[in-house]
């Protein structure tokens, strides 16, 4: 009986440790984003939104165009888990690329792509002058530098990964800890 006490505590434990550490391995990765992946659009957006799974600190967010040429014109803003990134509306036809790379709350870096697709050129009498200057908008993240104040210097933080190991590497010395007592009295009779 004493076995079955012990067996119900180790499983309640392994459960506890396997249950908090899975949620951490999605908390902060795209959720949505406007435009959608693989959207058509007939006209080019004034802004790019990514919604993620917790509030983020942005490092880069780049739009890059058919043509090559990146078209964000300012600085990302956040605003509790919504990053919104103004872009010039107007371009090329073609397959568009928002590349993000940001950093969760708790410092694990989050970076993909979202595709998206512009089905008709879209001409600007400012195109030209704010495609210019789309190469300095990626310098605007160093603008966002007074939001790592929340501790950037916390680290990467530990991946759900490790938590799962830990978990199976300790209910497998725990096992081996009770085969091994249970086996105990048996044998050391025997010797």
């Amino acid at each position: 009986m004493k076995f079955r006490h012990v067996a119900a505590t180790v499983l309640a434990a392994a459960t506890a440790l396997l249950a908090t550490a899975v949620p951490a391995s999605a908390h902060a990765g795209l959720k949505s984003s406007n435009p959608a992946e693989g959207a058509s659009l007939a006209t080019a957006p004034s802004k790019i939104e990514l919604t993620f799974g917790e509030a983020v600190k942005p490092n880069t967010i780049t739009v890059t165009g058919a043509d090559g040429r990146k078209w964000e014109t300012g600085a990302p803003t956040v605003v509790d888990a919504v990053v919104t990134v103004p872009v010039t509306p107007a371009g090329p036809a073609g397959k568009y690329v928002i590349a993000y790379k940001v950093t969760s709350e708790d410092g694990d870096p989050v970076s993909g792509t979202v595709n998206f697709t512009l089905t008709a050129a879209v001409a600007s009498s400012t195109s030209a002058t704010s495609s210019s200057a789309a190469p300095t908008s990626s310098a605007p993240v160093t603008s966002v530098t007074p939001q790592p104040q929340a501790q950037n210097d916390s680290g990467s933080g530990f991946p759900a990964w490790g938590w799962v190991l830990i978990a199976i590497v300790v209910l497998a010395v725990i096992g081996g800890v009770l085969v091994a007592r249970r086996r105990g009295p048996s044998t050391s009779g025997k010797e």
